[in-house]
């Protein structure tokens, strides 16, 4: 399999869109008392990650089978980076008036605030089609943490050309996304 995904790289010469962004993402600090004892404690836990995919649905510009895929995928890609990261869980404040304004994004999710309380990090999808046709995503950060730079929120753009109608597309779209 893992032949195939390579394979697949060769033949299809993609590349990350993320090296074009010259966005700077916007600074909070968070509402952790005593954010240094808190990191000496070790409570570490899994990153949760909050997808909200609210704008990417109301932009229609995928079938209802390709939204699907790309749900499934972002929830395999949560997963796994859940499996691999850990982080201390902070209390951040963001309104969805910074969320729109700073992650460009101009519908959110109406419980939007409450699910950074819950998860540690918030992503927004959506389709942008203006990417390069040989940039099948990018991502950028949007808000970050003052202290340390940690992202609190970010932004995943997809090429709207995007396809996965065979099993390796699908498995190569994993893999990217992550």
């Amino acid at each position: 399999r893992l032949f195939l995904f390579f394979q697949f790289i060769a033949v299809n010469s993609f590349r990350c869109g993320s090296d074009s962004i010259r966005k700077k993402p916007h600074k909070i600090k968070d509402d952790t008392i005593d954010n240094k004892r808190r990191r000496l404690k070790n409570e570490y836990t899994p990153l949760k990650m909050f997808v909200d995919y609210t704008y990417l649905t109301s932009q229609n510009l995928l079938n209802s089978k390709k939204l699907n895929d790309l749900k499934n995928i972002f929830s395999e890609v949560t997963k796994s980076i859940g499996y691999l990261l850990s982080v201390v869980h902070l209390r951040v404040q963001i309104d969805k008036d910074a969320i729109s304004d700073y992650c460009e994004i101009p519908k959110v999710s109406a419980n939007i605030v409450s699910s950074l309380d819950a998860n540690d990090i918030l992503i927004f999808p959506m389709i942008n089609s203006n990417l390069d046709d040989n940039v099948l995503a990018q991502a950028w950060t949007c808000i970050t943490l003052a202290s340390n730079q940690r992202p609190v929120a970010g932004v995943v753009e997809i090429n709207p050309d995007f396809s996965l109608d065979t099993e390796d597309s699908a498995y190569y779209m994993k893999y990217l996304l992550l």
